[in-house]
């Protein structure tokens, strides 16, 4: 379905970390030889998934875990309602436009990767749209920002349609090594 299902456990066992399927760019730490075998993250994608699918892509060659410490905090206080196993915090337009458009960029990635099954994945897209309407209607007490969502999806369509779309190539490929030499 290609959404990731974070969980934050009340424990930890004595090593202190558990593994993971997905890492968050919010205090992920990636070792180099990592980066030079799935290259720089997407620049194509911006605000949503973009950690999503650079953890999953790192998590494909390394294990991927989740530590006990806490290295980073968010520090700015964001309007949210918590349902006990799932929180919905406040968001925007430009928001709500990517998480529906970069669907289609993970998409290809998927399909790169051998990953996509079309009804799993239309099953994630219609649930994410739907956590999207419920975030506005429970924590902004409105529905205006669902014109965002369509558009969103409208726009992924040109993206999963294009037949010329390549994922970032890893930084020790020869397209990648020609590509840094060019800029």
């Amino acid at each position: 379905m290609a959404i990731p299902i974070p969980f934050a456990p009340s424990e930890f066992d004595v090593t202190g970390y558990r593994e993971m399927n997905s890492g968050c760019f919010e205090g992920m730490f990636i070792h180099r030889d990592v980066v030079r075998r799935i290259g720089f993250p997407d620049p194509r994608f911006f605000i949503y998934w973009d950690d999503q699918l650079y953890g999953w892509l790192a998590s494909r060659i390394t294990t991927a875990v989740i530590v006990n410490e806490f290295v980073l905090r968010r520090t700015r206080d964001i309007r949210q309602l918590d349902l006990g196993v799932r929180h919905f915090n406040a968001s925007s337009d430009p928001y709500r436009y990517y998480i529906m458009r970069n669907r289609a960029i993970l998409k290809q990635y998927y399909r790169v990767h051998g990953m996509w099954h079309p009804g799993a994945f239309a099953l994630g897209t219609a649930l994410t749209f739907i956590k999207e309407i419920l975030r506005l209607i429970l924590v902004e007490k409105t529905i205006r920002g669902t014109s965002n969502l369509f558009k969103g999806l409208r726009d992924g369509q040109k993206i999963a349609r294009d037949r010329n779309w390549e994922p970032m190539a890893p930084l020790e490929s020869e397209r990648a090594q020609h590509h840094l030499n060019i800029n």
